[in-house]
């Protein structure tokens, strides 16, 4: 009786026997065996994406009206970061003029403890010595700054935050850029954003509660997440989709309709079961970085979650989303995706 003795580690396509040598071709076998194991194990083939976590905010330098801005030299004062350009026809005004409200509302003590830094993402417009007049219109506790592309993303990417910048036909520069409000405790811990078009007294609330409210940082983590279920034949613009989750049909409602950019947004989640919990929306640019778009979901009535999201401003006449509706079941929590577009409005 002959006994085979497989090697997996014989680099010849051998098969060694107790009276001789054959040929066979363990390798190919062995490939063929996990490539079976893969397609038999349903869990190898289900689709994932990354979720990132919250950005985390944190320090950094940047030339600057008042020389170089190191946000670490400014431990005990509150800031307020956000980005745009000097040329902005309606957004950065609306936050700077808001801001430079806030400002005045507050105690004499307490305008002394608060800084404003617009970060401009024109760098090839604004210059330093052309941003001072936007100290000079604001007042002395605004400071303006720029630098080179690389080193813009760079701060950006720490809060989540996006831009881009190209020219059209015509040679003029076309821009697309996050426009929320980032803040910054005395402590140098980010602790909170608000929409550019919140009012002055809503900024004044931020300042005061600024030291009470925790990091950021400390509310999610990078993950890798199965995808539940999706629908990207339907554009949310032009009404509700569903998709189903084991058999449970659920629904996402964006409105008003048809979406635009720069205007709150109310977004209904219709679960169809208790089994099933909504958490969040990660909304993503198709090929553009629009920063980090995750409006949280609180229960509304028994199976309806609903939450609030502005998207950044954008002069792109057509944009396409992708929604990742984040969910929770049995402990687990996945994702289920959607898509709408977006026409440009300002």
């Amino acid at each position: 009786m002959k006994v085979a003795i497989f090697s997996f580690w014989n680099s010849s396509h051998t098969l060694k026997t107790e009276n001789g040598i054959f040929t066979s071709w363990i390798k190919f076998i062995f490939l063929l065996s996990m490539l079976v194991l893969i397609a038999c194990n349903p869990m190898l083939n289900k689709k994932t994406v990354e979720l990132a976590g919250t950005p985390r905010g944190g320090d950094f330098s940047i030339p600057s009206t008042v020389g170089s801005f190191n946000t670490s030299d400014y431990r005990g004062e509150i800031l307020f970061i956000f980005f745009g350009f000097s040329h902005c026809p309606y957004i950065c005004p609306t936050t700077l003029k808001n801001l430079s409200l806030m400002k005045k509302k507050l105690s004499v003590e307490d305008q002394k403890r608060v800084r404003i830094l617009f970060i401009s993402i024109d760098n090839e417009n604004d210059t330093l010595q052309s941003l001072k007049e936007i100290n000079t219109i604001y007042g002395d506790r605004i400071v303006s700054a720029t630098d080179t592309d690389h080193n813009l993303r760079e701060i950006a990417i720490k809060f989540g935050a996006g831009f881009s910048k190209r020219k059209n036909i015509d040679g003029e520069w076309i821009f697309e850029h996050t426009d929320k409000v980032y803040v910054i405790n005395s402590k140098g811990q980010w602790v909170d954003s608000k929409p550019y078009n919140v009012t002055a007294d809503v900024f004044k609330q931020s300042f005061l509660e600024a030291d009470t409210l925790a990091p950021l940082s400390s509310k999610s983590q990078h993950r890798r997440l199965e995808v539940w279920g999706e629908n990207l034949d339907c554009d949310l613009s032009l009404g509700p989709c569903s998709a189903k989750v084991d058999e449970k049909v659920i629904t996402l409602k964006i409105t008003p309709t048809p979406i635009k950019v720069t205007r709150p947004l109310l977004i209904e989640v219709e679960t169809h079961s208790n089994e099933i919990v909504a958490i969040e929306t990660d909304l993503v640019g198709f090929g553009e970085n629009m920063g980090h778009l995750r409006p949280a979901l609180s229960k509304s009535t028994a199976e309806i979650y609903s939450g609030q999201v502005t998207l950044p401003v954008c002069e792109i006449a057509e944009m396409y989303w992708l929604v990742r509706l984040l969910l929770k079941k049995d402990g687990k929590e996945g994702v289920v995706e959607f898509k709408f577009k977006t026409k440009q409005t300002i």
